[in-house]
This record gives C-alpha cells, sequence and structure tokens, in this order.
C-alpha cells in the first residue's frame, strides 16, 4: 500500500534506516489491536523486527524458545526475531490500542 501511504512508507523506512541501517527487509506489516495466537511466519526469510506503538499497557511478544515461553516488552522498542524459525504470538492488551509495526523479508 505504499502507493495509497508514500508519506507513511518513507517515514517507516526512514525509521529503520536511522535505527539500523543494515537491517534488509522486503515487506512492512502494519496491524492495529491484532491479538495473535501460536503461530510462525511460513513465508518469511531471517529475523523479522517487530515495533510496538501506541498508548497502551500489557501487550508485548512472547516467543517459544527450547520449550520454553519467554516474553519480550517492544513497547517503544524493537525486537529481533526470527517468526519463521520460533513459534510467537502477541501477549495481551490490558487497557489502550497497540500498533505493531513489522519489517520482514518474505520470499
Amino acid at each position: 500500500q505504499n502507493i495509497r501511504f508514500p508519506f507513511l512508507y518513507k517515514l517507516l523506512n526512514e525509521l529503520v534506516e536511522d535505527h539500523n541501517p543494515k537491517f534488509k527487509y522486503t515487506s512492512i506489516q502494519i496491524n492495529k489491536g491484532v491479538q495473535t495466537s501460536w503461530h510462525r511466519d511460513r513465508g518469511n526469510r531471517g529475523l523479522s523486527y517487530c515495533l510496538a506503538l501506541g498508548n497502551f499497557t500489557g501487550g508485548g511478544v512472547d516467543v517459544k524458545i527450547d520449550g520454553e515461553v519467554r516474553h519480550y516488552d517492544n513497547h517503544n522498542k524493537f525486537l529481533y526475531y526470527d517468526g519463521n524459525y520460533y513459534e510467537h504470538a502477541s501477549s495481551p492488551v490490558k487497557s489502550g490500542t497497540r500498533y505493531a509495526i513489522i519489517f520482514y523479508t518474505h520470499h
């Protein structure tokens, strides 16, 4: 949708470039208020770079590593993870609205 939202697309690209210029990706996904169940991102290759924004409490990303669930707080912070290899889910938001922005390579 970068044709419909060129300014947002430009800002998101600048955000990643400023934060980590070596990170390469082909796709950007924006989720508003989405609660995911446990899954793997079957079409992804390599690491995903995820950032949660908004006025909310709770949230984050849960990742299963070696059978153990680890919780990561990515509110206003970037999180790297291999969404194809590791099963993961979004943690419930207790209040407010969370926007999750995920940068990844689709193959």
